[in-house]
């Protein structure tokens, strides 16, 4: 699969969420979460990047005070995750962009 898109629910236990502050840093800003979450969505894409298959993932998790969310970085699966690729007949592709420091979609064909 060059491009595709991912759908998943299920459980983790440990989790790195990022978010992409572009007003002021154009970085992202990284939380650790090393708890029992509900894998409420869980959202992304499969582009092609330097001619490898790139994974781009965004998860809502449910955690105890029911916060939790943003774009996945790591995470450890426990006990499960149903995870969904549903091939696109497009073939899109990233590259880095210096000026929102992060890897974005240029080509889609």
């Amino acid at each position: 699969m060059k491009t595709a898109r991912v759908e998943a629910i299920g459980t983790l236990r440990k989790a790195k969420v990022a978010y992409y502050n572009n007003r002021n840093t154009k970085k992202y800003e990284e939380h650790l979460y090393n708890e029992n979450m509900e894998v409420t969505s869980m959202l992304g894409d499969i582009t092609m990047m330097e001619r490898k298959p790139f994974l781009h993932l965004h998860a809502n998790l449910g955690r105890k005070d029911m916060s939790g969310g943003g774009h996945l970085v790591s995470a450890e699966v426990h006990p499960f995750l149903e995870v969904v690729f549903t091939p696109a007949s497009n073939l899109a592709s990233r590259r880095y962009d210096e000026t929102l420091n992060l890897n974005a979609i240029y080509d889609i064909r």
